[in-house]
């Protein structure tokens, strides 16, 4: 498999779901006690140039990260990633994973993100016996993978790819014909039926990617989508247990009618496995992000609302209304990220997403909320009003503060992660760890001056004739602008 990562590079990014900090939330939601974050120590399987990994390090210095790939170019550019940003908590290892034993030592996070369906089944196993053998007592395993039913469309449109690029050697060339064969499927056709209406919008998905993406994802030598159920049984065997999916909202499936939970009631009962995956067949489920456990651990399912009273509340909803009127009886629109949103004239709901609006993109303590929120004497109710909004997806919880700041300061300073990755060129990587595009030669010149040593004026002169006030504020939003490092 490395070959292929040799010819044709596959650039790392950040993956919000896969960051300790989401793990270790749904993992006290769920009544376990995993390892605070800021003294934890993470493994990453297939850590690639470590864009997912190195984000994390920068921002949790005490902690201890490890990442190990078979491909030695991403690592040697994530080893000069390292190196620029003088990071000493954490190493990438260019070495086969099959060769990861006890000896690697116990890790509280691991996380093996996008190779699970791309990967023959000896490395599958030995994906599950590291998520096992080197997970702490208390610790949480990550494992992300194409899933069925969904994934037979994508199935399909591969063998279709395969087949159109036939034996062409070249990576590029032949990521070009799988994708102009896309072209031809998406767009081929007069009339349309429901089915082929649902293959054209895949294939016009995947139509719109970088050919790298194509060339190592679509084409790959493995490529093995499997039900959640067969996932499960397959982690048992090596003494995990399911624990639940690592994005909140796929707790409480929307979309579906009264009659169909009330039969997925009557079929699954408290088998939460069951359930998930007759979900998963209603929705026809092409991902999943699954989080892990060793057996023997006790799981508190559904999520106790009280437990949000230790967490922290972040979110990036906007209200559709300029000014939302808090009054009860008034009704109020929220938007959220990935088509959630929320329509309520609950006084204490809109007072709850306003405050949080208010500070975004940082997460406030459940009791800074609710006296923003002036509902100190509501705890339970804001409590159940905040679990039900974070399972809609409408806000997140944490378990930290983030090391961001939302206010400009005299001296601005922005991530040294993002400053480097301005002089690269782009994308930059956000302290909520996520992907953001900074479009401007002027724009990515601002980010990389921002290291404290500049005032405003100083950047307005350098960088006419750009709004520098306006975009440090935009900046800062964007969740770029860094606080102290403890």
């Amino acid at each position: 498999m490395s070959s292929s990562y040799e010819a044709v590079g596959y650039p790392g990014r950040p993956f919000a779901q896969t960051h300790p900090d989401r793990l270790a939330t749904i993992g006290r939601l769920l009544g376990l006690e995993p390892a605070p974050i800021h003294h934890c120590r993470v493994l990453e399987l297939a850590c690639g140039d470590g864009g997912n990994l190195i984000p994390m390090a920068l921002t949790m210095p005490e902690a201890r990260f490890a990442g190990i790939d078979l491909a030695a170019q991403p690592i040697a550019r994530g080893l000069r990633t390292i190196a620029a940003l003088g990071l000493t908590n954490i190493t990438l290892h260019q070495a086969d994973l099959l060769n990861v034993d006890r000896g690697w030592g116990r890790f509280d996070y691991i996380i093996t993100h996008g190779l699970y369906s791309w990967c023959p089944p000896s490395v599958r196993d030995a994906i599950l016996r590291i998520s096992s053998e080197n997970l702490s007592p208390a610790g949480i395993a990550y494992v992300s993978y194409n899933a069925l039913p969904g994934g037979r469309i994508r199935q399909m449109l591969r063998e279709m790819m395969l087949f159109h690029a036939g034996d062409i050697a070249d990576p590029m060339e032949r990521a070009g014909q799988a994708q102009a064969l896309l072209k031809l499927v998406g767009e081929g056709r007069l009339r349309e039926d429901l089915f082929s209406a649902m293959v054209k919008l895949e294939a016009v998905n995947m139509t719109e990617k970088d050919l790298w993406f194509l060339f190592h994802d679509e084409l790959a030598e493995n490529y093995e989508p499997v039900y959640l159920h067969e996932f499960v049984e397959h982690a048992e065997k090596y003494g995990l247990q399911y624990l639940t999916d690592a994005n909140l909202f796929n707790l409480q499936p929307a979309g579906l009618t009264p009659e169909a939970l009330e039969t997925l009631e009557h079929i699954a009962g408290h088998d939460r496995v069951l359930h998930e995956q007759y979900v998963d067949f209603i929705q026809c489920r092409r991902f999943h992000h699954s989080l892990l456990c060793l057996q023997g651990l006790s799981i508190d399912y559904p999520p106790s609302p009280g437990r949000i009273e230790d967490l922290f509340i972040s979110t990036a909803a906007v209200s559709v209304s300029a000014e939302p009127d808090l009054a009860e009886g008034v009704e109020e629109e929220f938007q959220g990220p990935l088509n959630s949103g929320m329509k309520t004239a609950h006084p204490i709901a809109k007072a709850l997403l306003a405050a949080l609006i208010d500070e975004s993109p940082q997460a406030l303590s459940f009791d800074e909320l609710l006296s923003r929120a002036d509902a100190e004497d509501c705890r339970t109710e804001a409590a159940q009003i905040l679990l039900a909004t974070s399972l809609a997806g409408l806000t997140e919880l944490r378990t930290a503060r983030l090391p961001l700041v939302t206010t400009v300061s005299r001296r601005p300073v922005a991530s040294p992660l993002a400053r480097y990755q301005a002089l690269q060129g782009g994308p930059l990587t956000t302290l909520h760890h996520a992907t953001v595009e900074v479009e401007g030669d002027l724009e990515m010149k601002l980010v990389s001056r921002l290291d404290g040593t500049r005032d405003h004026r100083t950047l307005s002169r350098e960088l006419r004739p750009l709004d520098v006030k306006l975009n440090l504020k935009r900046f800062a939003r964007l969740g770029l602008l860094l606080a102290a490092l403890g």
